[in-house]
């Protein structure tokens, strides 16, 4: 690569805070919302609501800080879409079943999560 094509690609990129600014596309977007919705409803569920902040939440989802503001308004409004996200699934198993098997699966897949020593 030329030096001249170099110097115009370095001048071009867009910086924030020192770093240059990544573009994704919509679909990638997507999919990183849905991944930070199901990891911040794995660990509410097994750490609880407060027991949760942002910038933990985000580091475990793989990204920044940051980010999350790009994504919710609120941890508030975070919990709320887990919160729907968990019933859907929840709904979509249930297709089917006898409500005392539903019932049972539903109590048992909380089991799971459930911190020792709490009920």
């Amino acid at each position: 690569m030329s030096t001249d094509i170099y110097v115009r690609l370095i001048a071009e990129r867009q910086w924030r805070k020192g770093r240059p600014i990544v573009r994704v596309t919509k679909a990638q977007a997507e999919r990183n919302r849905a991944h930070i919705v199901a990891t911040a409803a794995r660990l509410f569920r097994e750490r609880g609501y407060d027991g949760v902040g942002v910038a933990e939440l985000m580091a475990a989802a793989g990204f920044t800080h940051d980010g999350f503001y790009k994504h919710f308004r609120s941890k508030a409004d975070l919990m709320a879409e887990a919160s729907a996200s968990g019933l859907a699934q929840a709904a979509a198993r249930a297709e089917g079943l006898a409500p005392a098997e539903f019932v049972e699966r539903y109590r048992d897949s909380f089991a799971v999560h459930r911190p020792s020593g709490r009920r």
